[in-house]
């Protein structure tokens, strides 16, 4: 299974989960990673409806499978300042690092599911976590992530 590019950005401006999804979306067609901002933008709120995607230690995983995607790629943003998330409880989490998987529309499920299955596995180590939030390096950042994907 050939491993997704992966792409990081540090002190991103955003204040709200929409924001930063649609921020998800844009970059996707910047990097040349999707055709269609928009779609990616929609297909990441669609499956944040499913259920947030905020997860432990004030990180969130939001993912997609879009058909404007050619390729796996992993989109990892930490934020300037705590992003409000949208969750189902009453009480947004607030997120310091949004890690994103896009992946091709019809794209084998079980690569998806690995692909955050080795990120879950990644975030479950605490100094993991630390370091996610404090490295002031973005390419070290990218590195932490592209190789929890190896």
């Amino acid at each position: 299974m050939a491993q997704p590019q992966v792409f990081a950005y540090i002190d991103d401006s955003s204040l709200t989960s929409q924001d930063a999804l649609e921020l998800l979306g844009n970059k996707s067609q910047e990097l040349g990673l999707s055709t269609d901002a928009s779609s990616v933008y929609e297909a990441l709120l669609q499956r944040e409806e499913q259920g947030t995607t905020a997860m432990v230690s004030n990180v969130s995983l939001p993912h997609a499978q879009c058909s404007c995607v050619g390729e796996p790629a992993v989109v990892v943003v930490r934020f300037e300042h705590p992003v409000s998330w949208n969750t189902k409880s009453d009480t947004p989490s607030d997120v310091s690092v949004a890690i994103c998987l896009l992946m091709p529309k019809g794209e084998e499920g079980m690569k998806h599911l690995k692909n955050l299955s080795k990120i879950a596995a990644f975030l479950s180590d605490e100094d993991n976590l630390e370091c996610l939030v404090k490295e002031e390096n973005v390419n070290q950042l990218r590195s932490m992530i592209a190789d929890a994907l190896m």
